[in-house]
């Protein structure tokens, strides 16, 4: 409180004005209605690109870069551990949302009725397409691990094909889930947010919080894939003979980095002696 305190002072002292709501009490905020709901969902006024967000990200990217440098088996591990969490809500929300929807009706009248509101087919087409695009561009980063895998001519297509197959299946059924707890209206208008008013209609009010927390899992696990395909790009190439120095990267640099550790011991004890 104190650290706040002189923070406040100095903001007053070099005129910068400081929001109401940056002065609420907790009793206050909890008299305030719901036309804070915005301020409230955005985390006070977070700036997700503000300096702070950018060196937690920035932080982020460091220690996983360590992670998978020093214990890639690890980072293979979170990686599927990652893809497993996001994948529950996922299939909760498929089955428990379709069931709640068929049991209020509400599945049925949004297939029934179409939306009031303006569907476009030219920007509105266009954005669909890059962000389906970019949803699926993380598939590429799979082929750098073809090195690392036995019989990857024959697993690695296989793995591809089957797991686009169960990813649109999960989607296709999530987004049915998401019909019986929300309108299709809602859907439309809410967009991202109409994802937490479901879990709360269908799981209670602290699934909001869940969903969050699922998010920034998923999140991680999307930056740990990239860093993982990042690392072993170069080892992808050098065990073809191919790329810059590949007879230096495509060495073991975990069994490297022993030799030099034991290469360093030795010659400090032949100094001591």
């Amino acid at each position: 409180n104190r650290a706040l305190q002189e923070m406040e002072a100095t903001l007053k002292r070099c005129q910068i004005n400081l929001p109401p709501f940056c002065h609420f009490t907790p009793g206050e905020w909890r008299e305030k209605g719901h036309e804070y709901d915005e301020i409230r969902d955005n985390m006070l006024g977070w700036d997700i690109t503000g300096g702070a967000c950018m060196t937690i990200a920035g932080a982020m990217l460091c220690l996983d870069h360590v992670l998978n440098a020093l214990a890639p088996r690890l980072a293979g591990r979170f990686q599927v551990s990652t893809t497993v969490i996001k994948m529950i809500p996922l299939a909760l929300m498929a089955v428990c949302g379709a069931a709640v929807g068929m049991m209020n009706g509400r599945m049925a009248e949004n297939f029934a009725t179409m939306s009031t509101g303006a569907i476009s087919t030219g920007e509105g087409l266009m954005a669909s397409t890059v962000a389906v695009a970019f949803a699926y561009e993380g598939w590429i980063l799979a082929t750098s691990i073809n090195a690392e895998l036995r019989d990857a001519k024959r697993t690695l297509p296989r793995a591809l094909v089957v797991g686009s197959f169960i990813v649109v299946l999960t989607y296709i059924l999530y987004y049915i889930g998401l019909t019986g707890a929300v309108t299709t209206e809602e859907l439309m208008a809410s967009g991202e947010a109409a994802a937490k008013m479901a879990f709360q209609r269908v799981f209670g009010e602290t699934a909001g919080t869940v969903v969050f927390v699922l998010i920034v899992i998923s999140c991680l696990g999307t930056l740990n894939g990239l860093t993982l395909s990042c690392c072993r790009g170069m080892y992808a190439l050098a065990v073809r003979n191919e790329g810059p120095m590949p007879e230096l990267f495509r060495q073991d640099f975990n069994h490297l980095f022993f030799q030099i550790d034991i290469k360093r011991q030795l010659t400090d004890k032949g100094e001591q002696l």
